[in-house]
């Protein structure tokens, strides 16, 4: 009789397991695999890449955990390859060199897609900073109710999408964001809509024999005219008054227009300069410092460069409990940001500066639409200093202007509405110079429900008219460590043109912790290194009247050193197995033939 089976040890079990493992991770089969699922993989990502751009393709394939996963265990492989020929003979040097190597160039890869830092710095001239943007999206969010603020840096996705991920906001009292989309390349649309309590509105053609332009005006502050360039247009329940100019003696310099929670207020220039005047329907108070009849800008500072209302302006301060605001008024420019500084307005306040006693100029020309009390509407033409009666407006109707041979109509008239603007997708491809891409988000605060259309740098209010918050879409800022300061900016061309041949700027490195404060000069071949970062100039902006910007590239990869090692290492493997092969040759190097010769 067979004696019965002592049966299988768990040491010889776990042994035989070992050896499987390490002979399975080992196995040239298992290599052959993972470099075929690389190259598939990386033929993929070229294919997204020249398709939707890099961006889209480190988001989809590079940076991924797959990836990382996919590389890490071809650095296995290659590893208990090496493992497998101990003990190491000199025939294996080179080969072991070379798969060192290669761990070693993966190893790096890992270590620059997790610690890699790639941003930007824009400094004008006599500007330090010591803070770089980087290309993470950042949510910041103000309530001005409670003082409560919150920064959320956040993920889009890699193409365009459409949904609903809804947003941590840590300790942040009764408010709820949404990401509802994403379009990585868009066209902004403004549509007008019939709404019951809304302004009036029309929609126009302006045109001639060479051209044809489209527009949309509602009989609301900022939203009533469009400059064409030639001529203004304009919706208005007023009719043109008779150019006046102002006279020396004249005490109306003009009115500021306020908007604070759908009301709208109107301070006088003059009864509020160099006093505080109370702004109505507002808890707010206003002080003018200066008044500017020809505003222009010289060495960095606004003055005034005549009497003449050529580009009036207003300096001034709106006083609250817990408020000081410097702002400064444009009226011909009514668009630009008012607001001293970069924090956000806590007012909520939207300022428009109405100056009176205009020169003529280059906005001498107007079409203006008017819609009288009985709902019905007329036109007027301006032309330097002539201006039509009212003639009666049929919608459809082909009118001259008087100028330029263009005509207008009407399209469409809408009693009451409102403007919807929102943004469309567009195709995205690598070729793209400048995409716009737009995020649009959704807010919840106490049972209210608002959605924001927002691109890089927006900052807007939302429930403005109970608890407003302040919004703000940007980038993620990381602290450098250091402050680097921009002496100037300097730039050469080309002889004889404006063509730039090459430009660069002193600057000045600050680090009071190492006691670090000297002047360097960064171009584009020769970048400054400190810290374990390198600082290039990438880029400038150049505006007239205002100082000159540099823009730099600063990168600190942590990688890069390892990927060099392992190249190094890898390619003296290589000549190793190449060195050692030719020496270990059993043929001879020559033939008795060759020797005789």
């Amino acid at each position: 009789m067979k004696p019965k089976s002592q049966g299988v040890s768990p040491y010889y079990i776990l042994r035989s397991f070992l050896f499987s493992f390490f002979n399975f991770f080992a196995s040239l089969k298992l290599a052959v695999f993972l470099l075929v699922v690389l190259g598939v993989t990386l033929a993929a990502g070229t294919f997204i890449e020249s398709a939707s751009g890099t961006k889209a393709a480190q988001q989809m394939v590079y940076h991924t955990a797959a990836f990382s996963l996919l590389l890490g265990v071809l650095a296995m492989n290659l590893a208990f390859a090496a493992l497998a020929r101990l003990p190491w003979q000199k025939k294996h040097v080179g080969f072991v060199m070379t798969h060192a190597g290669i761990i070693m160039i993966i190893f790096g890869s890992w270590m620059t897609t997790r610690f890699a830092i790639d941003g930007q710095l824009a400094l004008a001239e006599g500007e330090r900073g010591n803070q770089i943007s980087v290309d993470v999206p950042l949510l910041q969010i103000f309530n001005s109710q409670t003082k409560q603020s919150i920064e959320v840096p956040f993920k889009l996705p890699p193409r365009q999408w459409e949904g609903n991920k809804p947003f941590i906001l840590h300790d942040f009292d009764d408010v709820a964001v949404n990401l509802l989309a994403f379009f990585p390349h868009s066209k902004p649309v403004e549509k007008i809509v019939p709404k019951a309590g809304g302004s009036s509105a029309v929609e126009f053609d302006i045109f001639n024999e060479n051209m044809r332009m489209g527009g949309r005006l509602l009989e609301e502050q900022g939203k009533d005219s469009m400059d064409l360039g030639p001529a203004v247009v304009r919706f208005s329940s007023q009719e043109i008054p008779l150019p006046t100019k102002k006279s020396a003696s004249s005490d109306s310099l003009g009115d500021l227009i306020f908007n604070y929670q759908g009301k709208q207020s109107r301070v006088s220039v003059s009864k509020a300069l160099t006093k505080e005047v109370s702004i109505p329907n507002t808890p707010f108070k206003i002080k003018i410092n200066r008044y500017l009849s020809h505003a222009i800008v010289e060495n960095n500072q606004l003055v005034d460069r005549g009497e003449a209302a050529v580009n009036p302006a207003c300096e001034f301060v709106i006083l609250g409990k817990k408020t000081e605001e410097k702002h400064t008024a444009f009226a011909f420019f009514p668009d630009f940001p008012t607001l001293h500084g970069r924090a956000p307005s806590q007012t909520g306040l939207k300022i428009h500066f109405e100056a009176s006693g205009l020169e003529q100029g280059a906005s001498a020309n107007e079409l203006r639409i008017i819609k009288n009390a009985s709902g019905k509407l007329f036109y007027q033409t301006k032309t330097q200093q002539t201006v039509i009666p009212p003639v009666p407006v049929e919608v459809g109707k082909e009118y001259a202007t008087g100028w330029m041979h263009l005509k207008f109509l009407v399209k469409t008239f809408f009693p009451e509405a409102e403007l919807k603007s929102y943004f469309e997708p567009l195709p995205l491809s690598p070729q793209e110079k400048n995409p716009r891409p737009v995020v649009l988000m959704g807010f919840q605060k106490n049972g209210q429900e608002a959605k924001l259309w927002l691109q890089r740098g927006d900052h807007q209010f939302v429930f403005s008219e109970s608890a407003p918050l302040h919004v703000i879409y940007g980038e993620k800022n990381i602290p450098l460590g250091f402050d680097i300061e921009l002496k100037k900016f300097m730039i050469d061309y080309y002889p004889g043109s404006e063509r730039p041949a090459a430009f660069k700027s002193a600057v000045k490195l600050i680090d009071p912790s190492k006691g670090v404060d000297r002047e360097v000069e960064i171009s584009m071949n020769k970048p400054l290194s400190y810290r374990g970062f390198k600082v290039f100039q990438s880029g400038y902006q150049l505006s007239e009247g205002r100082p000159k910007v540099s823009i730099f590239s600063v990168g600190r990869d942590p990688g890069i050193p390892v990927k060099y090692a392992g190249s190094i290492v890898m390619i003296l493997g290589v000549l190793f197995m190449f060195y050692l092969k030719r020496f270990s040759s059993s043929k001879p190097l020559y033939s008795n033939e060759s020797e005789k010769k």
